[in-house]
């Protein structure tokens, strides 16, 4: 039997945890194997496996298709979170569920901590705040809010501009949003020592790699890691005209969370070169030659 289950097992966040740990005593579940609004289906998983921890990964993640997606971002976010953790206190099993520096509207100017206020805009802020409101109203388990992450897997930003760096593409990328990158691969590490060391209290907690960048930072260091010479021209937010709002300031404040989780960090820079070179051994050098020879 399964001792740990992941849900959403095919996105990055998922596959950056299973780079981690293999099959074993962690079951991976990806859409096709488990709906997480299939409350039945979710409930028979349980009691047959008995797991001590479930993770849940899998979330509704289009944040401009969420404007208008309404129902099934709500869903995906909150009330089938809201019945997995129901589950979860039913089954004695501790729930470990994903949210988003997005539940925080962007204003201010200084890092958010895990009581600050929230103020969530967009359709897909707010079913991500949904979805933490019903695992605290359980009692089930934790909340682990992050920022901004990204992988060498496929479909984000750090692939994305990677990859438009290397063809030699002129880019506009967002400066006045401020935030910090999280490497999939630290936050993924970051949830196995806490569902393998001491049991925590239910509650809130944040993690994020360090330090503060905009988005147009962000690119310019992916383009110095690709030693490419591209333009990035730097651009506003109105500029960007994207369909969902976004925080113009996000940066979580994870002091206390790492204190109480015994967690260690490391500077966005640092996560970012560590994902690159990850990157170069994950492809064994075909990532580039596929994509751009």
């Amino acid at each position: 039997m399964a001792r740990i289950i992941v849900t959403g097992s095919d996105g990055q966040l998922g596959r950056s945890l299973r780079e981690y740990r293999e099959q074993g005593e962690v079951r991976y579940l990806n859409r096709r194997d488990l709906d997480i609004r299939d409350g039945a289906s979710l409930r028979n998983i349980l009691k047959e496996e008995k797991p001590q921890w479930l993770i849940n990964c899998a979330a509704y993640t289009a944040v401009d298709a969420a404007e208008t997606s309404r129902t099934l971002a709500f869903a995906i976010n909150g009330e089938a979170v809201r019945t997995l953790a129901q589950i979860c206190k039913e089954t004695g099993t501790r729930l470990l569920h994903i949210s988003t520096d997005y539940v925080f509207g962007g204003t201010g100017n200084l890092p958010h901590a895990e009581t600050s206020v929230v103020h969530p805009e967009g359709i897909y802020a707010q079913s991500k705040r949904a979805g933490e409101v019903a695992v605290q109203d359980s009692g089930a388990g934790i909340v682990l809010r992050t920022s901004w992450l990204y992988s060498y897997f496929e479909r984000n930003f750090f692939r994305t501009i990677l990859r438009k760096c290397l063809a030699g593409e002129s880019l506009r990328v967002v400066a006045d949003q401020i935030g910090t990158p999280t490497w999939a691969g630290n936050l993924a590490q970051a949830i196995w020592h806490i569902v393998e060391g001491v049991t925590p209290r239910a509650g809130l907690y944040h993690y994020s790699d360090l330090g503060a960048c905009s988005w147009y930072d962000f690119a310019c260091y992916i383009r110095k890691l690709a030693g490419t010479n591209n333009c990035i021209e730097p651009i506003g937010s109105e500029e960007w005209k994207a369909a969902a709002p976004r925080p113009h300031f996000s940066l979580l404040d994870s002091r206390q969370s790492r204190r109480e989780l015994n967690l260690g960090a490391v500077n966005w820079m640092e996560g970012v070169e560590c994902c690159y070179r990850a990157l170069l051994q994950y492809e064994n050098g075909t990532y580039f030659e596929r994509e751009y020879k």
